[in-house]
């Protein structure tokens, strides 16, 4: 990494560059900027990967169902879907250990998991009853 990147003084409040030991090139903002602090990503032999800072304006998750073209259960012993009512959520149900993860984005300020035997009628918006108690 020093090979790469010899006597660089990474500078707050300003656009810095990483060159990493593959050769990638990571331009970034050091500072206290609200934004996504990676700004490009160019790997040698790609154009480069210009990056939307923005957290607003990113997609929220999503996903499409798994199917098992056999028919009856998955062979991952899984299934992965998006809830259609509700966007930036993401429901994976594990039937080898009968548990479901829900992973809730729909609030993008708020987000909330989920970890539930199944059968189970939590879904998305995760509640509070399906949310795991907290440890004070």
């Amino acid at each position: 990494m020093l090979a790469k990147n010899p006597q660089h003084t990474f500078a707050y409040g300003k656009d810095n560059t990483y060159t990493s030991p593959n050769g990638r090139v990571v331009k970034f903002f050091l500072g206290d900027d609200e934004l996504y602090p990676i700004i490009s990503v160019d790997d040698p032999g790609s154009p480069p990967l210009q990056i939307e800072r923005d957290y607003h304006k990113w997609p929220l998750a999503a996903a499409s169902p798994t199917s098992n073209p056999l028919g009856g259960v998955s062979p991952t012993g899984g299934e992965v879907r998006s809830d259609e009512k509700f966007r930036g959520c993401i429901i994976v149900d594990n039937t080898r250990m009968n548990q479901r993860l829900i992973l809730d984005s729909s609030d993008a300020q708020d987000p909330k998991r989920a970890r539930v035997l199944i059968p189970t009628e939590c879904g998305c918006p995760v509640t509070p009853s399906c949310q795991p108690l907290r440890l004070e």
